[in-house]
């Protein structure tokens, strides 16, 4: 008789485990600040997942498949509108949405923020990072004592996607040297990387071999009037490398006070080396000519010099000294100013 009892609880205790747990993804959202009864928007980059939902009293749901490992997402409003991120799991995830469209008629803009996710492993992990990252924002933090805080973390969630969206940030940013990438990296199970994180992973450990007190690469590119330009040309003047393109938004909006900076040092030891990225010659004359650049500028189009560095990202610039060492990754304009008022002296 127990024994039956036994069996009783725990198909019971199967029945509502299975209930309670949905085999795919749940995406249940509510809408708050001013009205919205349009669609709403869901997609993934790396699957092409696309769905859409009708938002009815400022409800919606978004139901799906099963995935392997969690994804990340983005939701959107009826266009234009901004992307807010998410990451999907086979979970029933609520989330709260603030709404406040900007401009009317033709100018609007449906702009909508995450203000809360419920029942979100993944959520949960994102928290802790960040919380992690505001409290250790110094570079030297990282590379001493918290570094092992972050091993740990990968150690726990090794097959958890959003470590590898971590550690593709860590790999193209400035935080870790080329060791603790490659460190992080082996934690991971790589089959749970997905495809775009991986490509950043491993273009920033190439790069990360270009870091303070490394010999910037040899090179040879042309210039805008066909000649061409290689390391020699850079000796006695401290310089600053700038990965650009044409096409490159955030790229051209730093020209305007580059240049301003470039006019008030160009003559006291201080160059601009641009190195573009463009494919076609006539988009990057056009783009040089447009923001008045006056400084040296070059065209990678074959991705020669790109590659070897690892260039995952644009803009990217590196500070060399006058023997042509790289005395910083992607420097502000201050801490090169500071550099140089440092060598003038």
């Amino acid at each position: 008789m127990p024994r039956i009892s036994l069996l009783i609880l725990i198909g019971f205790l199967t029945y509502n485990c299975s209930n309670d747990q949905p085999k795919g993804y749940i995406l249940e959202g509510t809408i708050e600040g001013e009205p919205y009864n349009d669609y709403i928007f869901l997609g993934t980059y790396t699957d092409s997942l696309r769905d859409s939902a009708k938002v009815i009293d400022n409800r919606f749901v978004f139901k799906g498949e099963p995935l392997k490992m969690p994804r990340q997402a983005w939701l959107n409003l009826r266009p234009g509108a901004n992307i807010e991120f998410i990451m999907l799991e086979n979970s029933h995830i609520k989330i709260k949405v603030k709404y406040k469209p900007q401009g009317k008629n033709k100018a609007r803009f449906n702009y909508m923020k995450i203000t809360q996710i419920e029942d979100s492993k993944s959520s949960l992990l994102h928290r802790e990072l960040t919380d992690f990252f505001k409290k250790n924002k110094e570079k030297d933090n990282l590379l001493t004592k918290d570094f092992e805080w972050l091993k740990s973390f990968f150690k726990a969630h090794y097959q958890h996607p959003i470590c590898s969206e971590t550690l593709r940030s860590l790999a193209v940013g400035t935080q870790l040297n080329r060791e603790q990438v490659k460190e992080l990296y082996q934690i991971l199970d790589t089959a749970y990387i997905e495809n775009h994180n991986m490509y950043f992973i491993q273009k920033g450990i190439i790069g990360k071999k270009f870091g303070y007190g490394m010999p910037f690469p040899d090179f040879s590119l042309v210039d805008t009037e066909e000649s061409i330009i290689e390391n020699y040309d850079l000796k006695g003047k401290v310089t600053l490398v700038d990965f650009w393109a044409s096409w490159c938004g955030p790229c051209r909006q730093k020209h305007p006070e580059m240049m301003t900076f470039y006019e008030k040092y160009k003559d006291k030891g201080f160059e601009i080396l641009g190195v573009s990225l463009d494919k076609e010659k006539e988009q990057w004359i056009n783009a040089i000519r447009k923001d008045k650049l006056t400084w040296k500028n070059t065209i990678d189009n074959k991705e020669s010099l790109t590659q070897e560095m690892g260039i995952a990202l644009i803009p990217y610039q590196f500070l060399l000294n006058e023997s042509g060492y790289i005395m910083k990754v992607q420097p502000t304009l201050e801490e090169v100013e500071s550099y140089l008022t440092e060598v003038m002296n």
